[in-house]
């Protein structure tokens, strides 16, 4: 401290003839004269006046590239700011390099060099770590409280001299959750496509002051599907003006405009939301699923190159349906879903596969296993294809009606909350000031099951952000195994776990009697999707022109157990069968924690199903009712983005 103090004292005298010469405290020998500073040494400590055009921001595309590659998830747009407001591209590039910053050392020195100017020049979050002081008090003979000044402990240098640091350890507190995946395991770690988003970067531009980003059409549909929400084009950026606000997954809304020259103009509000739409600890989504689930793909594998993934039609649910050996194949000709995921920006080549039914004995293709790695794999989505949904749900739900599942797996997390009430891993809605909120909201849950009322998608999301953090606790809760042994060992049961629902599952389907005939059964109204029954919409709508007329999702549930539907115009009344999923799920509310690894897989394909009765369906068919993506033949073709 004496040298640093002494090199920054002022050189100048009154006697400009006489040296001044500073030696270092306790030194002995020869005195050092410092050598005059030359005018490149201020230059390197002076701030710099930048040019605000000469910063480097990365494009939309690199950011979404980056979340294929598993750098950041849907937390990203979960909670942007502590109040509504507008989110700005800044505001998005904060957030973007705070996510690039928890990365590890070893990632981030591979990092190019416009990357790390970004990370120096991009502002820390509010929401990042710092360091708090802690304030000690002090009594006075007055009996009156004083602040001390805070002190910091450090090791003496003394003491790590003499070796006697290395014997202080800093004991780390146990795991919370369990951390899942993010997008899919890359088979060769040494692909250049984990870097290709580095490159998807150019000098940033300035609107009114304000920090933008040149957007494609391309780059606004992304955007589009990944927040789940449509666009709202008004002539002012108010919500008077406007007929329909979509709030999307995270309450966030995108606006349309014009600049004073006429140039495009999209901007993102974030609305005020209810405390049951606010975010848990779980896991969030992967844009690379959220992506290709919305486009009824299924992705499965990718290598150093390519991503292989299984495009879900209603053939391929025909398919599954059957039983009988599946074989896949590269599909050459493309639906109107594939071509729109390939003109998305991805950090890989896309491929895709077809399923069919076999007459002969074929290798088993990976249809079941992709299913398992959703929840394990940030799979669980806002948005998917109505046949996507209807297969996973197939397949998970073992040919029973999901009855009150939704409100037995809220029931789960209740259990699992009262197990530790002090680490408020499901949300605020889980607090204890919110005690009555959460009772309301079962009993909306209730009415949701029997169709009485609808819900708003961020209301979906957060619901299934908490069954991911249900995983995460009932795996950590695990004895005797550490959690990355915990996460494989689940995976893998899983797997075995859907493969027995699935024969299940056709059994029920082909004890069936006239299953092949759509009106000669029961039909349930599609309670979850919030704008309309979509998927039976669907149906109807598409009876006449294919030559295999098929039913509602819901309806192989029904009839493949001995429930009672009855409906008139004035009211509908649900009575469920005796068997269903809900039931099971009471068994399990029944049990002490923690749970085996076989019981963690089964609430696992739980958690599917009941994904499957929250996700959003998105339209694709004429006719059909749900999520509409953005046309890009209607989509300008170069906006900006503030």
């Amino acid at each position: 401290m004496a040298l640093v103090s002494r090199l920054f004292l002022h050189r100048h005298s009154k006697n400009s003839s006489k040296q001044d010469i500073y030696t270092v405290d306790g030194d002995n020998g020869e005195p050092y004269q410092l050598p005059r500073r030359s005018s490149s040494w201020k230059q390197l400590f002076t701030p710099k006046q930048r040019d605000g055009n000469s910063r480097w921001a990365p494009t939309l595309s690199g950011i979404v590239k980056a979340g294929d590659e598993g750098l950041w998830s849907s937390a990203l747009f979960t909670n942007p700011h502590g109040h509504p407001g507008e989110v700005s591209f800044e505001a998005i590039c904060e957030m973007f390099a705070n996510e690039l910053r928890s990365r590890s050392m070893t990632e981030r020195s591979a990092y190019s060099g416009e990357i790390g100017k970004f990370l120096n020049s991009a502002k820390r979050g509010a929401t990042g770590p710092r360091r708090v002081q802690s304030m000690s008090y002090k009594k006075t003979n007055s009996g009156r409280k004083e602040v001390a000044p805070p002190t910091r402990k450090s090791l003496d240098m003394s003491t790590v001299e003499r070796g006697l640091g290395r014997s202080l350890s800093i004991k780390r507190p146990a795991p919370v959750l369990v951390p899942m995946g993010n997008g899919l395991v890359e088979q060769d770690s040494t692909s250049a496509a984990q870097r290709a988003w580095m490159k998807k970067g150019r000098p940033a531009e300035y609107y009114d002051g304000r920090m933008s980003v040149r957007l494609t059409s391309a780059e606004f549909a992304a955007l589009s599907v990944i927040l789940g929400s449509s666009i709202t084009s008004t002539s002012s950026n108010t919500e008077a003006n406007a007929v329909f606000v979509d709030r999307g997954a995270f309450g966030i809304s995108i606006w349309s405009t014009f600049t004073d020259d006429g140039r495009p103009k999209i901007s993102l509000k974030q609305h005020k939301r209810n405390i049951s739409q606010l975010p848990s600890s779980g896991s969030g989504h992967s844009s690379l699923f959220a992506k290709h689930l919305a486009c009824g793909s299924l992705p499965f594998s990718q290598d150093a190159k390519s991503i292989s993934s299984i495009l879900v039609t209603d053939e391929t649910f025909d398919a599954v349906q059957l039983g009988a050996p599946l074989t896949m194949r590269k599909r050459s000709q493309q639906t109107p879903q594939a071509k729109f995921l390939a003109t998305l920006p991805s950090s890989r080549d896309l491929i895709f596969y077809a399923i069919e039914a076999s007459t002969k004995s074929s290798p088993s293709t990976p249809l079941i296993d992709a299913i398992a790695l959703l929840p394990f794999s940030g799979g669980l989505t806002p948005l998917a294809s109505a046949p996507l949904i209807e297969t996973i749900q197939f397949v998970a739900s073992g040919g029973l009606h999901p009855g009150r599942l939704l409100q037995r797996v809220e029931g789960l997390i209740d259990k699992v909350q009262r197990h530790s009430p002090n680490l408020n891993i499901f949300g605020p809605l889980h607090e204890p000031q919110n005690a009555g909120l959460l009772f309301r909201e079962r009993e909306r849950l209730g009415k949701v099951a029997t169709g009485a009322v609808t819900e708003e998608l961020a209301d979906k999301v957060a619901r299934v952000q908490r069954y991911v953090a249900l995983l995460e606790r009932l795996m950590v809760l695990v004895p005797d195994m550490k959690p990355q042994e915990v996460l494989a060992a689940v995976q893998e049961a899983t797997k075995k776990e859907l493969q027995r629902s699935y024969i299940d599952a056709v059994a029920a389907h082909a004890s069936t009697p006239g299953s092949a005939s759509p009106s000669s059964l029961p039909t349930i109204v599609d309670t979850h999707c919030p704008k309309s029954d979509a998927r039976s919409n669907r149906r109807h709508a598409s009876n006449s022109s294919r030559p295999s007329a098929r039913r509602s999702p819901r309806s192989s549930l029904d009839s493949a157990s001995n429930g009672t539907i009855t409906s008139n115009p004035g009211r509908r009344s649900m009575t469920f069968p005796e068997h269903n999923l809900g039931k099971q799920v009471e068994t399990l509310l029944k049990s002490d924690l923690s749970f085996s690894v076989d019981t963690i897989a089964a609430v696992a394909r739980l958690v599917i199903v009941a994904w499957t009765l929250s996700v959003e369906t998105v339209a694709w068919e004429e006719g059909e009712e749900g999520f509409r993506v953005p046309r890009l033949e209607e989509v300008p073709g170069e906006m900006i983005l503030v």
